[in-house]
């Protein structure tokens, strides 16, 4: 008698338990560091009343994201990240050469990226180093598939706003990671050979 009203509690019990333990596993936020070294082609147009001044504008600026990333099936994952970045740029418009760093923050949306970030330069030309603020905004594939690269390769538009007598200035180029650019060169310098082996 005490056997049959044990044996349906018994297995009251332990039937929610082995399913709990046959449902897949939650996914959850995984921790992850990306380093990119992302190269920065375009033109700045500066301030300087009562005219302006227009010019090429290049650079690099490396970046260390601390990211939080959640796994999706079958395609990239959605994750946020921040950390520090550093630049060196330069512009044949203002003649200047900026060194400087600040912060960023990234969204990852599957294989798409926002980044705002921002920071302080300094001018190196001229006589006294000028500080100046900047602000910037990225848009473009920017990825948490891979591990430790995030490879950024999309448009980012920066401002520099007016302080003292550095001009305001408003940034607009194109930055490519510079391993993905490696890649690519490799890729087709490697594509025409192959060609010729056909």
């Amino acid at each position: 008698m005490l056997r049959r009203h044990l044996l349906p509690a018994v297995a009251a019990f332990l039937l929610p338990s082995a399913a709990r333990a046959d449902a897949p596993p939650a996914k959850t936020l995984e921790s992850q560091r990306f380093l990119s070294l992302p190269l920065l082609a375009g033109v700045d147009v500066a301030d300087t009343s009562p005219t302006s001044s227009t010019g090429f504008y290049w650079g690099i600026r490396p970046e260390y994201v601390f990211a939080w990333t959640r796994p999706r099936a079958n395609t990239a994952p959605l994750g946020v990240g921040l950390g520090p970045y550093v630049e060196a740029t330069a512009s044949t418009g203002t003649s200047q050469v900026w060194v400087g760093g600040g912060g960023t923050v990234v969204g990852y949306f599957g294989r798409f990226g926002v980044a705002a970030s921002g920071g302080v330069d300094v001018d190196w030309v001229r006589a006294l180093p000028s500080a100046s603020p900047v602000f910037g905004l990225f848009l473009g594939f920017r990825t948490a598939e891979l591990s430790g690269l995030d490879l950024p390769f999309g448009l980012r538009v920066d401002v520099r706003p007016g302080l003292g007598i550095v001009p305001t200035t408003v940034i607009v180029s194109a930055q490519l990671d510079a391993l993905m650019a490696l890649a690519l060169a490799m890729f087709t310098a490697i594509s025409p050979a192959a060609h010729g082996f056909d």
